[in-house]
């Protein structure tokens, strides 16, 4: 091949590229399509059947007779009051989450990189047990005979946090803390230390270097640590199970009762759908929070700055 035929060869407009026929894309999508409609849609389908239905209580059948009573009943005592508290459980887990793991990440960012891997495996620590172990641990705590009843005992006025809402509320936030420190530390993990350094030595106190920039910094960990910890923290099962001692039940176990000890699989179904919406709810509300972090109006602008007028500066000397 000549020079001239290499030249032209080069010179030749690019391709466009072809489109691809969309027989092409769902077929290189349809093994996901099949697992996500198999094991999630499905799922999702037979329970909001079972909600409609309604459960004979002589022959504890179901009989499919498009019915809104289940959904009825939810909506009144004890099951909206049971939603209502875990609402405010789940919400004050990640109230109380938040400071706590915004904390652990920081000091865990600022150390020095030997102690560093020492306080991340702490953190890391709970996993290497048992759930149920963890939350068993509780009871010697919070019981009756516990660390907090002996101590207040001494003051004068013995309490006791087991089978309480603060009780369930101190094992929620034990069992999730670590969910929320894990995303926060890689938030904070982004912030170079150089501004921060920077925002130092131009005279930015420790606050103001806390506000304006680790917290905005630590945003993204925060939002995601708030959807780790409070959509299981909703419908948990476990923890209000051992420390609500029989006193207290949440939503999970309330699902429970319905559908093991009472057959009542409508109902169950109702309040499945119930804790769906719940949890979407808390989805839209952690989008909405997103997006209006994402609105917010900018910082001022410093004033510009004017250097000295060295002939007035002259003039004001003599």
């Amino acid at each position: 091949m000549s020079l001239i035929d290499r030249v032209q060869l080069r010179s030749r407009p690019a391709r466009r590229l072809r489109p691809i026929p969309l027989s092409a894309v769902f077929g290189a999508l349809s093994p996901n399509l099949i697992f996500a409609g198999f094991f999630f849609l499905a799922p999702v389908v037979f329970v909001l059947l079972y909600s409609l239905g309604t459960l004979s209580f002589l022959t504890l059948e179901v009989h499919w007779g498009w019915t809104t009573s289940s959904y009825s009943a939810i909506v009144h005592a004890p099951y909206l009051t049971t939603f209502v508290r875990a609402l405010w459980i789940a919400v004050a887990t990640v109230a109380l989450c938040a400071p706590l793991g915004f904390a652990i990440s920081l000091v865990i960012v600022r150390a020095s990189p030997r102690r560093k891997v020492a306080l991340f495996l702490l953190v890391l620590f709970p996993f290497w047990t048992s759930f149920i172990v963890r939350t068993y641990a509780w009871t010697n705590i919070l019981g009756p005979r516990g660390y907090i009843a002996n101590l207040t005992a001494d003051m004068g006025h013995r309490v006791t946090l087991l089978g309480t809402d603060w009780g369930i509320l101190i094992g929620m936030v034990a069992a999730y803390l670590p969910m929320m420190a894990l995303p926060v530390y890689v938030s904070l993990s982004r912030v170079p230390d150089t501004l921060v350094a920077a925002a130092r030595d131009l005279g930015a106190g420790e606050w103001r270097i806390m506000r304006t920039l680790l917290i905005p910094g630590a945003a993204p960990g925060l939002a995601a640590g708030a959807l780790l910890v409070g959509i299981p923290a909703s419908g948990e099962y476990v923890v209000p199970a051992v420390l609500g001692a029989g006193k207290v039940t949440l939503v999970g176990g309330l699902l429970a009762q319905e559908l093991q000890d009472n057959g009542n699989y409508p109902l169950g179904a109702a309040l499945t759908v119930g804790l769906i919406v719940l949890m979407m709810l808390m989805l839209i509300a952690a989008r909405l929070l997103q997006w209006l972090w994402s609105r917010r109006p900018p910082a001022p602008a410093p004033p510009p700055y004017e250097a000295p007028n060295t002939a007035d500066t002259v003039t004001a000397a003599q």
